[in-house]
């Protein structure tokens, strides 16, 4: 096993929220298997990673750790949670906050701000 390194970090798709996280997809264009001990990086089988980095709108951090789902190739999927050391959550802030910028013309901060305000914001339209 070996680390991220910051040259493995990179973005792909919406950033989604979901709560107070905003979720990035990592592309995987580096070796996955050495990174996180799975056996994707081969012709022996049809798997491969989905992996999300979320950034915690709240408290205004790199969560510490990456959601990984391993997808079979018959279709079944087993989830994990690969554990960040501060290293590598320092490494994905700037990260993060360049996609947030070229995805939403925003900082990663004034993203998130406005993101909560909007989920704070009471409903629009008639009441009953």
């Amino acid at each position: 096993s070996r680390p991220l390194r910051a040259e493995d970090i990179s973005f792909a798709e919406d950033i989604v929220q979901r709560d107070n996280l905003l979720e990035f997809y990592m592309e995987v264009s580096f070796n996955a298997d050495e990174v996180f001990g799975t056996n994707v990086c081969t012709t022996e089988n049809d798997d491969w990673l989905n992996i999300y980095a979320n950034y915690d709108m709240e408290h205004r951090r790199v969560c510490d750790t990456l959601e990984v789902f391993l997808v079979h190739g018959d279709g079944s999927e087993q989830d994990y949670k690969y554990c960040l050391s501060e290293e590598e959550q320092a490494l994905l802030l700037p990260k993060m906050e360049d996609y947030c910028q070229q995805q939403t013309g925003m900082s990663l901060a004034d993203y998130s701000a406005q993101c909560m305000a909007e989920d704070m914001a009471p409903p629009i339209g008639p009441a009953m």
